[in-house]
């Protein structure tokens, strides 16, 4: 299974980016862990809701992953590992026999919901923005 994932940089929601760059000093410490661990969240219900249940070990280690390093967030859905056999269910084994076997519900599941997760990440950059700007707006009424 390739590293792809979603790449998502707010470049294209410039009023988002002006308002993060305006509001630094008001905003929560790290807002895009917030938005991030949304987006994550999604594509962790999906995969959850897809994977395959024998004992139930499978869906009860996926689970959200969020790292900081230099400036970038990143997500990850993370299976972990006590139920390592996922990938044999994701790309496959062979049998003694020879043949193939493969249950992929991983890929699906995250090109399903994509979309949707990157939208969530955007949609709360946006509500934490205005959050802010609603306190702002709080403050500045007490001042007068």
């Amino acid at each position: 299974m390739s590293n792809d994932g979603i790449e998502l940089k707010l470049t294209g929601t410039i009023d988002v980016i002006k308002a993060f760059e305006e509001f630094r000093t008001e905003l929560p410490k790290n807002p895009m862990r917030k938005a991030v661990r949304a987006g994550a969240a999604i594509l962790t219900r999906a995969i959850a809701l897809v994977t395959p249940v024998n004992t139930g070990k499978l869906v009860a280690n996926v689970r959200t992953s969020i790292s900081t390093s230099k400036g970038v967030v990143r997500g990850r859905v993370v299976i972990n590992n006590a139920a390592f056999y996922w990938r044999f269910l994701e790309l496959g084994w062979h049998t003694r026999n020879g043949s193939f076997h493969r249950f992929p519900f991983i890929t699906p599941a995250f090109e399903a919901h994509q979309e949707e997760a990157a939208q969530q990440v955007i949609d709360e950059c946006e509500a934490q923005v205005r959050k802010v700007q609603q306190k702002i707006l709080k403050q500045n009424a007490g001042d007068f």
